[in-house]
């Protein structure tokens, strides 16, 4: 079963666990829920199933910077088709690197002006 990261809707936080829909469209007014808990369905992020070097989960929509023995960039995480893939902010999209090369700084929704 896939985990989700979303923000509720009442307190702000950030939850993980089982998506529950209710309604027919997951993104959708009608509610999304993780955990029992109602979330801001724009902030709902699949977890990659990878970690970054500290442990951290990384979701769709993590801002992460790659850091390898020859270069650093800020990118982040989306899902694109049935996968999930690293897009720079100049550039195309690959796969994720190495998660022991990536640390979480943030993401799209608290850090908007970030990436």
């Amino acid at each position: 079963m896939d985990i989700f990261r979303g923000k509720q809707t009442e307190s702000g936080e950030w939850i993980e666990g089982e998506l529950q829909i209710i309604g027919t469209i997951v993104r959708s007014e009608s509610g999304c829920f993780i955990n029992g808990f109602r979330i801001v369905p724009e902030t709902m992020g699949r977890f990659t199933r990878k970690c970054d070097r500290n442990g951290k989960r990384i979701f769709a929509g993590d801002i992460v910077r790659y850091s390898s023995t020859d270069s650093e960039m800020l990118g982040v995480i989306e899902e694109y088709d049935v996968e999930f893939i690293f897009k720079p902010k100049v550039g195309y999209g690959c796969p994720i690197p190495s998660s022991q090369d990536l640390v979480i700084i943030g993401n799209i929704f608290d850090n908007p002006d970030s990436f």
